[in-house]
């Protein structure tokens, strides 16, 4: 058997086994099984990503389990979520051992499961994805690893700083042997070839969004509040420290108008509390809001007149897509997964991260020409209707997947 993997970990797709024709009439042709390589249930983009996209294959009568490690020791083993059979892998938690264990009995649950998925769906691409790539050729089960971009990249199995870390690159040849990378962005397509995958292993899914919500019809007047939103996790990488500098430089210059920042989600390591204390340093207190975080984003976003994504990395920004999905004018910056989705000047704005400057002006740009500005948001939601709907998605995984109807 090692040497066999070994032979597999040089990347020829040839030479993985492909499953009997036993296997494949034993293994249920309509049940996938997700795997999430984190905190699950979490609040991550991946994780909410990973529910709303089995939610749509459900209705497509796909069959979807999760399963993932059990890091919170106060969650049970075994649960229902959102309607979904979720298990967890128990191992002991101690650094290096705990690891090896974890993906020990991974293994095992793959193999002895082997028939009765018909593929398995990796959100979030760690130890996991690899484990599942050396023993392909035993388990006879297709493997699908979406790479979102820059996790993966800055700090994860791809990390660009760490090409010599033994345990990375074990890793790494595991993920040669996986069917499919899916990739969510074009700019993470170019990273993944400079990685050494194979052109025909790395294929182009995006993220999907539910497009069947109407967006409610909007009218800015000037004798109303003008607000601009922000929802995601206060991170450094997400950059709300330029959103509130910029948001207070435009203030600043028109303090006449009723201008309003509203600022949905929480932050961990004292991102939170550092943000309100910028807010109250740059004297807008009464032009901040800061919400936490909120259960319906829809909602929220139905009353902001425009979006802001002032992000130094992302791959494919799920609140960029849900705002697009409002019919929300955007403003993003020049980096990454947004310009799949934005193109300045046609349905929204883009301007260099970490610039608050130029985020001012393009705030300002906003508000004195919004009724030029505001079918842009149209634009966006027809954009994602064409192309990132789940109807569209799912079936480029069904594919995948190898489902047939």
């Amino acid at each position: 058997m090692p040497s066999e993997i070994l032979n597999l970990a040089s990347g020829d797709k040839t030479s993985v086994t492909e499953p009997t024709s036993k296997q494949v009439g034993a293994r249920r042709a309509h049940q996938v099984l997700f795997v999430i390589d984190s905190w699950f249930p979490g609040m991550g983009g991946a994780e909410k990503q990973a529910v709303k996209l089995a939610k749509a294959l459900r209705k497509k009568g796909v069959e979807v389990e999760f399963i993932a490690p059990h890091l919170d020791t106060e969650q049970p083993m075994s649960q229902m979520y959102e309607g979904f059979q979720v298990t967890k892998i128990n191992y002991p938690k101690i650094k290096l051992l705990g690891a090896a264990i974890l993906n020990a009995r991974f293994a095992w649950y793959l193999f002895s499961q082997r028939k009765k998925f018909a593929s398995a769906h990796f959100h979030v691409t760690q130890t996991l994805a690899g484990t599942a790539g050396f023993i392909r050729p035993f388990t006879g089960l297709p493997c699908v690893a979406k790479i979102s971009g820059f996790y993966e990249f800055e700090h994860g199995v791809l990390a660009q700083h760490k090409p010599l870390n033994p345990i990375l690159k074990l890793i790494r040849l595991g993920l040669r042997n996986i069917d499919y990378v899916q990739t969510i962005s074009v700019q993470t397509r170019t990273k993944l070839e400079a990685a050494g995958f194979r052109p025909g292993q790395i294929k182009f899914v995006p993220n999907g969004i539910d497009c069947d919500l109407s967006p409610r019809e909007r009218h800015y007047t000037r004798d109303k509040e003008f607000a601009v939103g922000y929802c995601g996790r206060m991170a450094p990488v997400k950059g709300v420290d330029v959103l509130i500098k910029g948001f207070a430089q435009w203030v600043k210059q028109h303090p006449e108008r009723r201008l309003k920042l509203n600022i949905a989600g929480g932050g961990k390591d004292g991102q939170f509390d550092e943000n309100v204390a910028l807010v109250a340093s740059l004297g807008i207190k009464d032009q901040v809001n800061f919400l936490g975080v909120i259960d319906d984003v829809p909602g929220f976003l139905a009353t902001q007149d425009l979006y802001v994504q002032p992000s130094f990395a992302e791959g494919l920004p799920n609140s960029v897509m849900e705002a697009m999905n409002a019919a929300l004018p955007v403003i993003a910056t020049d980096i990454g997964g947004n310009h799949d989705l934005i193109t300045h000047e046609h349905n929204g704005f883009l301007f260099p991260a970490g610039d608050s400057d130029a985020l001012a002006l393009l705030l300002e740009r906003a508000y004195t020409a919004y009724d030029a500005v505001l079918p842009m948001g149209q634009i966006s939601r027809q954009l994602l209707t064409d192309h990132y709907s789940f109807e569209s998605v799912t079936e480029q995984l069904l594919d995948l997947y190898d489902i047939k109807d």
